[in-house]
């Protein structure tokens, strides 16, 4: 490692790293070295290896990301900031020039090193998706294309993320949702909505009690996995830690097949030669009705968050968790529900001999209390769950907002109420029932899209123009005006060289 004493003030090696990668060697300012480690095995191996060769007070060794490292870095970043201010003022006449040059230098390095990361990211891309037409290189693609890789029939799982003496170590790779994981996810919600279906088909307590019953189980199995944790960590010392960030992308995925799965709910088949009836209006309400929870729970609950429910404490993490299963349930119950009440001729304009022979036998003269009470009650639930999670993020705030989520959620949690003693009004058909639940949701939706805008602002539409800022002092700023004036083509990199010929740092 080429470096000099602490009284000339270098600590680190004169190859500077670009942006992204790490320094594991320094100097501190009173001349011993600190060597960065990444894992707590690394530490001891080379304390041991330097200890048998270095004196003890001649070098520390730390983790990457410790509070130890942290300090150190602050004492450096501290002892150079000092150093800049006493060669600036002592020499003056020069100092000025030579951070001109190292601007220069660092920009030309910094454009070096993103060429040379765009090549390796282009050849990342190709060897996953093929070559791109536009790609005219000189590569010889017959002979990489021979290079492809065997596939494993098993492949030994690998943890991403765990624990180890109260650090959390984690893969520095992308975590995205696997396809299996998908897959388990789409079978999980066709079992989930066949007992729906079922559920709807017989709109009893008995059926009621058998959806509850398999709730708790996955309650009960959530609550092992949960007992499981403190046991890892009392037998063995490292143990799996739960990635939040994959855990949301989970549970958001699974809500999204949740969803579908209603919208597939409403399809049905009709023979009529015009086919807009009340069969055809009730199934685009239920669709509304799907998008309006779509838009509720990923862009008004899911937008804006400050602190998500996982990672503000415990107690909200649980809930959160937990909460999603009545959640999901209710909604699949008042999905399937759905999918009787369209097929219901009880209104006006539904005449069940314009449906297909499957579907005209499941149509119903007079809806069920039953079905009635699954799909209200259904719906309301799935709403009070959603205000619930609401409740467990910690959303941003900001003056002049025109409702506060306080005052958001209660109106949500009113309207849940009221959608739940909907059955009472017996004298509602299908078409008026479905009316207004779709109506008392979409409520829901635009008074927390008018809330979540600015007072000062159109609640609309944006009608502040788009601009566009760049740095363009002196003459080229002039050069750029008088472009725009006369609509003349602008050439960014003849303006990007100044007068005297310099190249200037981003």
């Amino acid at each position: 490692m080429a470096s000099t004493p602490a009284g000339t003030g270098s600590t680190i090696d004169h190859t500077v790293p670009h942006t992204g990668q790490r320094l594991k060697h320094l100097l501190k300012p009173d001349g011993r070295r600190l060597h960065v480690v990444a894992s707590p095995e690394e530490h001891a191996r080379l304390h041991k290896s330097l200890s048998a060769v270095e004196p003890e007070g001649n070098f520390d060794v730390c983790l990457h990301g410790s509070p130890e490292h942290l300090a150190t870095i602050r004492e450096i970043h501290a002892h150079h900031e000092e150093r800049r201010g006493q060669l600036r003022k002592k020499h003056a006449s020069i100092y000025d020039e030579f951070e001109h040059v190292h601007r220069q230098l660092e920009a030309l390095s910094n454009e070096l090193h993103h060429l040379a990361e765009h090549g390796v990211s282009l050849d990342a891309n190709f060897s996953k998706f093929g070559r791109s037409t536009s790609d005219h290189g000189q590569r010889d693609w017959d002979a990489e294309r021979r290079q492809g890789r065997s596939l494993k029939l098993w492949k030994r799982p690998v943890v991403r993320q765990y624990l180890h003496k109260g650090l959390i170590w984690r893969s520095s790779e992308l975590q995205e949702v696997a396809s299996f994981e998908l897959f388990v996810d789409l079978l999980y919600v066709g079992i989930i909505a066949i007992i729906g279906d079922n559920a709807a088909e017989d709109p009893t307590g008995n059926r009621y009690a058998l959806m509850r019953h398999i709730r708790d189980m996955d309650y009960n199995f959530r609550r092992s996995k949960t007992r499981i944790g403190p046991l890892f960590r009392k037998w063995f010392e490292f143990h799996p830690s739960l990635n939040i960030e994959h855990k949301t992308e989970r549970t958001n995925a699974f809500v999204t097949l949740v969803f579908g799965y209603s919208v597939v709910a409403l399809l049905y088949q009709n023979r009529a030669a015009y086919g807009i009836n009340a069969f055809f209006g009730k199934a685009i309400l239920g669709l509304i009705q799907v998008f309006f929870f779509n838009w509720l729970y990923f862009e008004i609950d899911g937008w804006n968050i400050h602190t998500h429910a996982i990672r503000r404490h415990f107690a909200s993490s649980i809930i959160w968790i937990v909460i999603h299963l009545p959640f999901i349930m209710s909604y699949v119950l008042a999905g399937a529900s759905l999918s009787k009440l369209v097929l219901a001729h009880d209104c006006r304009d539904a005449d069940p001999e314009t449906l297909t022979e499957g579907y005209g036998a499941s149509s119903e003269g007079e809806i069920r209390p039953g079905l009635r009470w699954f799909y209200s009650v259904g719906l309301g639930v799935a709403l009070l769950c959603m205000s619930i999670i609401s409740v467990c993020h910690v959303h941003k705030k900001f003056d002049g907002q025109r409702v506060t989520k306080r005052s958001r959620l209660v109106l949500r949690i009113a309207v849940a109420v009221v959608i739940i003693c909907l059955p009472l009004a017996e004298s509602l058909s299908s078409l008026g029932l479905i009316s207004t639940t779709t109506g008392l949701i979409g409520l829901v939706l635009v008074f927390d899209l008018y809330g979540c805008t600015f007072v000062g602002e159109s609640f609309l539409r944006d009608r502040r123009k788009c601009k566009y800022w760049a740095d363009c002092p002196g003459s080229r700023r002039r050069a750029v005006d008088e472009a725009m004036k006369t609509g003349a083509t602008v050439n960014v990199e003849e303006l990007a060289v100044d007068e005297k010929g310099y190249v200037p740092a981003p």
